[in-house]
């Protein structure tokens, strides 16, 4: 809820300075405390907390958890979902940014400031809340996801845990819907190609760690015909993950035409040749 702004005292003035100063997006409870002195009672932290969210420079992201408002913003502004998300940091949650919203961090996809999508482990019972207009897509992931590919980024203010890019390729290419269907995918692996910092080594080593032989076939694929370049040491690494007699299709079984066979990547290319454009799903 907003609140018409009123005079700030010294002291909550201040803090709030400092805060700005320093950069500081979110503060807990027993932080405010620490920033008012060594001498500052539990009762007159609370009070100060009480006063800051009441005239709108502190937003409540989860409980103890609170947002810094900017001063320019006169306590009008919610707390928007990227500080919303770097809470669940201060709960323990396990999370990663990824995805779609990973990809437009990198300039591989064009950002979206209406939804977000968070990876979090299979058989978690945690419940992401939209905020303030902002759809929060979660995502459920195997465990071991959480194991290799994941960096810290400062992502809109917020410090929070990102797919690398590396592992961002392969999260999209396991997930294409999540990035805009093929079209979509296709343009984020050609935009990855051109980035220097993506290393097509690390993306091979991630994709066999999956240990699916799908993911390993479209990965290879894919990549090719967005204009990787593999090296065969690569190629050999995504092949050695490959099980035997493994009739694989690049889109479900369902889906598409029949397709017809690609011998390198020993793949049944059943997605109408329309949707395999990368231009085509600009958004």
């Amino acid at each position: 809820m907003n609140h018409s702004p009123r005079a700030l005292g010294r002291r909550a003035l201040a803090l709030l300075e400092e805060w700005e100063a320093n950069g500081t997006k979110l503060v807990t409870t027993p932080e405010i405390r620490a920033a008012m002195g060594p001498d500052t009672t539990e009762a007159a932290a609370k009070r100060m907390t009480y006063q800051l969210r009441h005239k709108g420079f502190l937003e409540t992201v989860r409980r103890g958890v609170y947002a810094v408002q900017p001063l320019a913003w006169m306590g009008n502004k919610a707390v928007d979902a990227a500080a919303s998300i770097a809470a669940l940091s201060n709960r323990g949650v396990a999370y990663y940014v990824g995805f779609d919203t990973a990809a437009g961090h990198y300039g591989w996809n064009p950002e979206s400031y209406g939804s977000v999508t968070v990876a979090i482990p299979s058989g978690s019972q945690v419940r992401m809340r939209d905020v303030e207009g902002t759809r929060v897509r979660a995502v459920r992931v195997p465990q071991r996801t959480f194991s290799l590919g994941i960096h810290t980024e400062t992502w809109r203010g917020q410090v929070v845990p990102m797919s690398g890019r590396e592992l961002t390729v392969v999260d999209a290419v396991s997930r294409v819907k999540l990035v805009g269907g093929y079209p979509g995918c296709l343009r984020l692996l050609a935009r990855a190609r051109a980035d220097a910092k993506a290393d097509a080594h690390e993306v091979a080593q991630l994709a066999l760690g999956r240990s699916s032989t799908r993911l390993l076939k479209r990965l290879g694929w894919l990549t090719e015909h967005a204009g990787w370049k593999w090296s065969e040491p690569d190629v050999a690494l995504l092949r050695s993950g490959w099980s035997r007699n493994n009739r694989v299709t690049l889109a479900d079984r369902r889906a598409g035409p029949p397709g017809h066979w690609d011998p390198r990547w020993e793949l049944i290319i059943n997605v109408p040749d329309d949707q395999l454009k990368p231009e085509a799903g600009i958004r």
